[in-house]
């Protein structure tokens, strides 16, 4: 209902509050009626009058006061002359319009959420220019109403350059701007920062008439958080660190176990709390560690801070490009420490040694062995015990071979087996024996089939034997193991 105040000859206002109670027992019986009927017809109005005052002065009747919308200037008078008594009727409202008004907050996306009630669409775009402007990969959301009788926002762009700074580490929740008034809540971490912060914001409002109200809580800062995830073999994981959900320590520990053999060990020591920050890192872990994890072994990644440190080994060159390129892509140096200890490493492969012997004296030794300190250590001792035949080298010497178990039983076993077999050949890899030769006699056969289980338990290695007796003199022409044929050995000698 609007506020009237009633102006005429010879009354008396008395003020209680903010109503104007009128006192006119002395008007005349015509200006007293007229006054009741404009009275009543301005309270029946749709139209809201602010300061509304009535000046009835016989039949004439002068209306002041403000209303917020231009379209209400006529609008708050219309129908006043055709109320019976009403000579004329002089329209003083005055348009004042409505104050902007505006609320932002950052939602837990990182999007500022805007709501409010402001001019036009060109002032709405002045909020997001200013925006972006100071953060080009900010996201705003602005649900903001526009209105031509609302007053123009001077402060809008210079508040949206604002707003990234202000907002940034989870500082300013909210800010809003209405009736005068600018209120800022969140949270900092000290009471300098509250007051270069309110200080930021009254600059963007110098010169204007609005009171600061700050609601800026001091909380101490919250933990940093990090991780260390070392994998130690594809059975066996570690996790470490501090995260802020436990959904986050699910997913990663998620990823972890879909790269280890299924039944792995995984020990999660990774804490949780709203106490640690965001992890602005986040999404680049998720990338990043699953290619860490299938294609390094072992492997250990740690990321604390803006620091990232990745150590372990890879199979081949090009893996190691491949995931170096991955690391670089999401962790990108501009932002971020790399530590990038990345060996090419083939993975292991067992020891194998294979013997042929064919008519001459010549012995060939060839497959994989570790070192030459383990060669030298089976050629020193063969030598010593085959007498007459001359051993040809061709053994490979690589790294990735593991050390054989098998070496002093090798070594003892080759006098034998060159005494004894006329032709053939034999291979052990690992813990597999494979021996196909052929003897002039049953005496050779049991002698060298003794050997082999002396040497090669069965208890401990695995046996492949194919033996059989021939005579020398009168070669079988059927028999694929020819006299002078190495090629028609039917076992795998290079491969075991």
């Amino acid at each position: 209902m609007p506020r009237i105040t009633i102006v005429a000859a010879a009354f008396v206002l008395l003020f209680f509050g903010s109503v104007a109670v009128v006192t006119f027992l002395f008007l005349p019986v015509v200006e007293r009626d007229l006054f009741a009927k404009v009275s009543v017809a301005m309270e029946r109005s749709d139209v809201e009058v602010e300061d509304l005052k009535l000046d009835v002065q016989g039949r004439d009747v002068i209306v002041t006061g403000t209303v917020r919308r231009k379209a209400q200037l006529e609008n708050a008078v219309k129908g006043l002359l055709e109320l019976p008594g009403v000579a004329s009727v002089e329209n003083k409202l005055r348009w004042v319009p409505m104050d902007p008004w505006l609320f932002v907050e950052r939602d837990a996306d990182g999007v500022f959420q805007v709501t409010g009630h402001v001019k036009n669409r060109a002032e709405k775009a002045r909020l997001g220019l200013g925006v972006r402007e100071a953060d080009d990969e900010a996201q705003l959301e602005n649900k903001a109403k526009t209105d031509e009788d609302v007053r123009e926002a001077e402060w809008m762009e210079s508040l949206g350059k604002l707003l990234p700074e202000l907002m940034a580490m989870d500082a300013v929740k909210s800010i809003s701007v209405k009736d005068g008034n600018v209120e800022v809540k969140g949270e900092v971490y000290s009471d300098s920062t509250a007051d270069a912060t309110m200080g930021m914001v009254a600059a963007v409002f110098d010169g204007l008439d609005f009171r600061m109200d700050s609601d800026l809580k001091v909380v101490p800062p919250p933990l940093a958080p990090w991780i260390e995830i070392k994998k130690e073999s594809p059975e066996k994981l570690v996790a470490k660190g501090t995260l802020r959900s436990t959904k986050q320590r699910h997913e990663l520990i998620g990823i972890a176990a879909s790269e280890l053999e299924e039944g792995a060990s995984i020990s999660n020591y990774i804490e949780t709390g709203g106490n640690v920050a965001l992890a602005e890192w986040w999404s680049s872990v998720v990338t990043v560690l699953p290619a860490v994890l299938s294609e390094m072994q072992p492997c250990e990644i740690e990321i604390r801070n803006s620091s990232i440190r990745v150590t372990g080994n890879v199979e081949s060159e090009p893996m190691r490009v491949s995931l170096t390129s991955v690391i670089e892509q999401n962790f990108p140096s501009e932002i971020w420490q790399r530590e990038l200890y990345i060996e090419v490493v083939e993975p292991p492969i067992p020891s194998r040694l294979s013997v042929i012997v064919f008519s001459g004296d010549q012995i060939f030794l060839k497959g994989v062995l570790p070192s030459p300190k383990v060669k030298k250590r089976i050629l020193d001792r063969a030598g010593r015990g085959v007498k007459g035949k001359e051993i040809v080298d061709q053994i490979e010497l690589r790294k990735n071979a593991v050390e054989p178990a098998w070496v002093d039983s090798f070594s003892d076993f080759l006098p034998g087996y060159s005494e004894n077999a006329l032709r053939g050949g034999m291979t052990i890899d690992d813990d597999q024996l494979v021996i196909e030769a052929r003897v002039e006699s049953d005496a050779k056969w049991d002698a060298l089939f003794a050997l082999a289980e002396k040497h090669f338990p069965m208890s401990e290695f695995r046996h492949r034997i194919d033996l059989r007796v021939v005579d020398p003199t009168a070669p079988d022409p059927e028999d694929p193991l020819g006299p002078a044929d190495p090629d028609a050995l039917t076992m795998d000698i290079d491969g075991g």
